[in-house]
């Protein structure tokens, strides 16, 4: 009689054990569940700041690309073996310009920089006529 109401105590007890241990398997679950999740979102937190900042620097790169300086410098560059200075005959004005303007065309500048990479290149007298021109205006 005890062996019986021994064996009918433990199966009153393995469903309680049972439960327990699927709760607690539950519980398990729920918090590595969040564990997870809150990991993910900082990794997304993450990546976004990171994509952010690639944008922020592509945007950086951009403006200084486009910045009149630095195409300034850019396109002086590349212009400078190709021209020559302005001789000092009368005659070579003209030539010198149809060449500066071939070679303008050629590597695409900007029709705002012109002016300021070609003054290098003028011989004394035309740059005193620029230097003329612009008080003229100024004034």
């Amino acid at each position: 009689m005890e062996r019986i109401s021994q064996t009918l105590l433990r199966q009153r007890e393995e469903p309680q054990v049972f439960e327990n241990f699927e709760r607690e398997k539950l519980h398990f679950e729920k918090q590595k569940f969040e564990v997870e999740h809150s990991l993910m979102l900082r990794e997304t937190a993450l990546k976004e700041a990171e994509l952010k900042m690639l944008e922020q620097k592509h945007v950086a790169e951009q403006a200084e690309k486009k910045s009149v300086v630095l195409m300034a410098k850019r396109y002086g560059e590349a212009i400078r073996a190709s021209v020559t200075p302005m001789g000092p005959d009368v005659l070579d004005v003209v030539a010198f310009f149809k060449h500066i303007e071939v070679i303008f065309d050629h590597y695409d500048v900007p029709s705002n920089l012109r002016a300021v990479l070609l003054q290098p290149y003028l011989n004394e007298k035309s740059r005193s006529v620029v230097v003329m021109i612009i008080w003229l205006c100024v004034m």
